[in-house]
């Protein structure tokens, strides 16, 4: 039976968490390794996920638009509705994305340390990763370094994490501008999951048209269990990532 040769290249992830550890609801634990929040969200949030669940038609599926989720979110950011998609977590926008702009032989350079769940989308794509680990990685300036570096990878998509994960270190929103605009043949994705943390983005600059954001509500909201994430850029970048994106992955319930 054949199958994708570059599977060969990826290595199952196991949860030490879940595999290992014996007793994981022992109060000696606290899972903190995927960055969850270790507190429930703002205690309304429960309620209301309740009640509204009563009210949901679960024997259809999700309305493919998202078009409440998306009123708010796009109210929430003061951006057009236009400029969003909602997918099921971050990480099937990360997928989506590089399902999308990646080609057998492409590149993908890669600021780390970082965040390593996007390996695999790589990898699977038959691309190759480049990553540059400056020897410094708390410099909030080491954006200002990969001038050079970026011109010799020949990259075609560039990942930054701002604020990294898993320094914490933010990174100057105009250096990200000035890369973005000196290479504008690049695709920049943006990985702002940690956005509430710090109140700075990007978002002024997917104007450009060469930059992706992805942002999630697994982290500051508290929401991981729910899976619910979202992308903001340009309305050329949106019409190509809706070619292959599936609107039902969205529960009905998220």
């Amino acid at each position: 039976m054949k199958y994708n040769k570059y599977l060969d290249n990826i290595t199952i992830y196991k949860n030490r968490y879940r595999d290992e550890l014996k007793d994981i609801n022992s109060p000696l634990y606290h899972k903190l390794d995927w960055n969850e929040s270790s507190q429930m969200p703002y205690s309304k949030v429960k309620d209301i996920l309740i009640e509204e669940f009563k009210n949901l038609d679960i024997n259809y599926y999700p309305d493919t638009n998202a078009r409440l989720l998306i009123s708010k979110l796009a109210s929430y950011n003061k951006i057009p509705d236009e400029s969003i998609l909602v997918y099921n977590g971050s990480d099937a926008a990360l997928k989506n994305i590089f399902d999308t702009f990646l080609n057998v032989g492409s590149k993908v350079f890669v600021l780390g340390p970082t965040y390593t769940q996007i390996d695999t989308f790589i990898i699977s794509n038959g691309a190759k990763i480049i990553s540059h680990v400056p020897k410094v990685i708390w410099n909030v300036n080491i954006l200002d370094e990969l001038v050079e570096p970026l011109g010799i990878s020949n990259a075609d998509i560039v990942y930054i994490n701002n604020p990294n994960n898993p320094t914490g270190v933010l990174y100057n929103i105009k250096s990200i501008g000035k890369l973005a605009k000196m290479y504008k043949s690049k695709l920049f994705i943006i990985d702002e999951a940690y956005y509430e943390f710090c109140g700075e983005t990007s978002i002024d600059l997917i104007e450009l048209g060469n930059i992706i954001l992805v942002r999630t509500f697994s982290k500051a909201l508290g929401l991981a269990g729910l899976r619910l994430g979202y992308t903001i850029s340009s309305d050329a970048i949106n019409r190509l990532l809706s070619l292959i994106r599936n609107g039902k992955e969205v529960n009905s319930f998220a």
